[in-house]
């Protein structure tokens, strides 16, 4: 079984991805920014972070780049609905460059994310920037 950890400020998000993912049987854990993603992640074996983009105290651009550097065998899926200076594309440009093996603009439709967390997962991360 697969262990996924959602990472997103907005706790109706994090709650709905928690239990379409648990339904599709994943070990599904949540934080609610970059700090708290990251303290989850040094307890024990994730295989998968779905995280948002801009969040209160870590963002999703600072925790790609940690995750990067610490734990570059967990594959990484970026969503975001922008910020008030750029929309989402931006972002997530950013999040593929820095490592994000698929990114994911806000709103989408649960199931999309479904497949990207199957593909993800079945691929392992591509190279950033490629």
């Amino acid at each position: 079984m697969a262990h996924i950890l959602v990472v997103d400020d907005d706790t109706g998000i994090t709650t709905v991805i928690r239990e379409m993912l648990t339904r599709l049987h994943y070990d599904v854990l949540t934080a609610k920014d970059g700090k708290e993603a990251l303290e989850k992640l040094a307890l024990g074996p994730v295989d998968l972070v779905v995280t948002d983009i801009i969040m209160p105290e870590m963002d999703g651009i600072d925790l790609i780049i940690a995750i990067q550097r610490t734990f570059p065998r967990v594959r990484i899926i970026a969503m975001s609905g922008g910020g008030a200076e750029a929309g989402p594309k931006a972002y997530l440009k950013s999040a593929r460059q820095l490592g994000a093996a698929y990114c994911l603009p806000k709103p989408f439709m649960i199931d999309q994310l479904a497949a990207i967390v199957s593909k993800a997962l079945s691929d392992g991360q591509p190279v950033p920037g490629k």
